[in-house]
């Protein structure tokens, strides 16, 4: 699934990137219904102060990806590490380890401890992005630059939901590359998000998060379906899953 997505990281983990000024982190949105809900939706994740006071973030990932018959494609399990200067993956491909790492501005994917010449900077950048992204919903709606507003109520998985509408623009914003927009699905009563849908350049897709987990006070990813939509958001075949367990926190 080809996501290209913010930096918008934790606060205190790897720098928010763009993100507004932490004495007042809700200043980039405009629209006050909109700011509303994502400051009971930030409460419901477990709240900004106690998001900032992290130091250390570990928890496993497996995924799978299928085509449009079924067929699976990619079957992964992967370990991730933030901290403060760092963001580091790993998994295994066959018989090699692959390593991912963030380091400020600086992407790297090692294959047995060697760098991997048949990888492209992007390309790595575009897989760390898309993890990273998952982790810091809802707090990346802070983004300075980004377009953030209320775009009605609707339902979803059944759900009287809030939708948010996010707009990102590469023009401004060069941790961005193509001119996406997202529709997040808030639920009225626990303000967590139940999905998205986003808009790409080449296609739509919809995420269902089916479930949470709570841990340290936090509410967190556990298991989450990705679809392939038409323009009207009908789904067309499964696209991914996802699994999130082992969560490790440490805070300052």
């Amino acid at each position: 699934m080809k996501l290209i997505l913010s930096t918008c990281v934790f606060a205190s983990l790897i720098c928010l990137l763009g993100c507004s000024s932490l004495k007042n982190p809700y200043a980039s949105i405009n629209d006050g219904k909109a700011k509303a809900i994502i400051e009971k939706s930030i409460q419901a994740y477990g709240g900004l102060e106690n998001w900032n006071n992290i130091d250390y973030l570990s928890f496993d990932k497996w995924y799978a990806l299928y085509d449009e018959d079924g067929k699976e494609e990619v079957n992964l399990n992967q370990e991730h590490h933030y901290t403060p200067q760092k963001i580091y993956m790993t998994w295994q491909d066959g018989n090699d380890k692959i390593e991912q790492t963030q380091i400020g501005t600086q992407f790297k994917k090692l294959r047995n401890g060697g760098s991997d010449p048949n990888t492209k900077t992007q390309s790595i950048k575009n897989s760390i992005l898309a993890s990273t992204f998952v982790m810091n919903f809802p707090y990346n709606l802070l983004e300075k630059g980004s377009s953030i507003t209320f775009d009605g109520e609707s339902t979803f998985m059944d759900r009287d939901v809030y939708v948010i509408k996010a707009e990102y623009f590469p023009e401004i914003q060069k941790h961005h590359t193509t001119k996406d927009i997202w529709w997040h699905y808030i639920d009225q009563e626990s303000h967590l998000s139940l999905g998205y849908k986003v808009k790409h350049l080449d296609h739509v897709s919809l995420v269902k998060n089916m479930s949470f987990h709570e841990v340290s006070g936090f509410t967190l990813p556990w298991k989450r379906e990705s679809f392939r939509v038409d323009e009207n958001g009908d789904e067309l075949f499964l696209r991914a899953e996802y699994e999130y367990s082992d969560y490790n926190i440490l805070k300052k």
